[in-house]
């Protein structure tokens, strides 16, 4: 009998394919354009890392992001408006999304 997907299973899978439509998006660019994204394609790198990585992401946060689009794309312009978060550390993004579900 198939086990049910959990949210955590398909949030990962919202975030890959949106971290997966970024990159051939990325690729369709010139050298300069993706040269001046560096910072947002280290951005998505991390983010993609953190959720596929992360075992331990709480249910509160898989609710709150489950029905939202664009995840990556979201805490990227929040990263943006925020200038005192970071996206480094697993730490940092947590953090990230705290400020997001708080606004």
């Amino acid at each position: 009998m198939k086990q049910p997907v959990s949210n955590n299973d398909t949030l990962r899978q919202k975030i890959l394919k949106e971290w997966e439509d970024f990159t051939n998006q990325t690729l369709l660019c010139d050298k300069r354009t993706i040269l001046n994204m560096c910072d947002k394609i280290l951005f998505y790198d991390c983010a993609m890392i953190f959720f596929s990585e992360n075992g331990q992401i709480p249910e509160c946060v898989c609710d709150f992001l489950i029905h939202k689009e664009k995840i990556i794309s979201k805490m990227w312009k929040i990263y943006l408006t925020y200038e005192n978060l970071g996206f480094l550390t697993w730490k940092e993004l947590e953090e990230l999304l705290e400020v997001w579900m708080q606004i």
